[in-house]
């Protein structure tokens, strides 16, 4: 049943996308790049700070 719910989560978030870059094009592709990226960095320096 997670595996179900994971999938459809990932479905809704992927569909999501498309649609932003579809309406949006090359500059919605380049403002979800580096919203991506700077999430990634957060979620990557929160782990190091709770690691110590």
């Amino acid at each position: 049943m997670r595996r179900l719910e994971k999938a459809i989560v990932c479905m809704t978030l992927t569909m999501s996308v498309l649609s932003f870059i579809e309406e949006h094009g090359s500059t919605g592709l380049i403002l979800l790049a580096t919203g991506l990226t700077l999430t990634l960095l957060l979620v990557f320096l929160h782990g190091k700070i709770e690691g110590y």
